[in-house]
């Protein structure tokens, strides 16, 4: 059975190569009654909102990290939230037309740090579901900073694990065209709004939140690194433009 799982990841793993299916998918929370998909993004307050959007149909929902992201929340909200998968950038794009997109994204450089942390505790193993390439692809604990970041700068966002593959992955510019709306926030200063019900607005309770915060000269060191400059230009980009306004 281990050798025809091995065989079942490298085959995910040589679709990934060529850009036929993603290492990792796509992955949205879909509010039906709404029309509003919110992309899940890794180690931007995805079990938050994951959290959040289930609790508006089922109250006393209490699942935390890490079962949380094992649950179907079509079968907790009688279908009115769903849990959408995408292994090609095509079928998110044409599942997104017609829709509202709620993009929550977090300072790349935060969010970057908080991936290298929860690596070397072991709290996260990289490309370990769905594509089970950990095996082949390890997590090394005893990775340095600047060795986790030259690792993360070889790897395109078609390869990359979800934890640091860039947040702007999910919103390419040829999706724009398509959506009915979009709002893209910052986790930190998130508020989400129960649209059925425009009393109820609650801000986002922070779950599973990494409290371990990069030194002064770790910051120094990302902002002034080229690569990493290079790698998440465009969520860098995002971020500064969102916090702008």
């Amino acid at each position: 059975m281990q050798n025809r799982n091995k065989w079942k990841s490298l085959v995910k793993g040589f679709l990934g190569l060529f850009k036929l299916r993603l290492i990792d998918p796509y992955e949205v929370f879909y509010d039906v009654p709404s029309n509003t998909f919110y992309p899940i993004v890794s180690k931007a307050g995805c079990t938050s909102v994951k959290k959040f959007l289930i609790e508006k149909y089922h109250p006393n929902f209490q699942i935390g990290f890490p079962e949380i992201h094992k649950v179907d929340p079509a079968e907790l909200t009688d279908g009115k939230l769903e849990r959408q998968m995408f292994f090609r950038k095509s079928a998110y794009i044409a599942f997104a037309r017609g829709k509202q997109m709620k993009l929550i994204i977090r300072n790349p450089l935060h969010r970057f740090f908080s991936c290298y942390i929860d690596v070397r505790k072991g709290k996260n193993t990289l490309y370990e579901h769905p594509s089970g390439l950990d095996w082949l692809v390890k997590s090394d604990p005893n990775l340095t900073l600047q060795k986790f970041l030259d690792r993360v700068c070889a790897t395109p966002d078609h390869l990359a694990d979800r934890h640091f593959r860039s947040q702007s992955f999910f919103f390419p510019q040829a999706i724009k065209r398509g959506l009915h709306s979009f709002e893209i926030s910052d986790i930190e200063n998130t508020r989400l709004n129960n649209e059925s019900d425009e009393s109820q607005v609650g801000e986002v309770e922070k779950h599973n939140e990494n409290k371990e915060k990069p030194s002064e000269q770790q910051v120094e060191f990302l902002k002034h690194h080229r690569g990493f400059q290079k790698r998440y230009k465009r969520d860098i980009e995002l971020f500064k433009s969102i916090v702008e306004n």
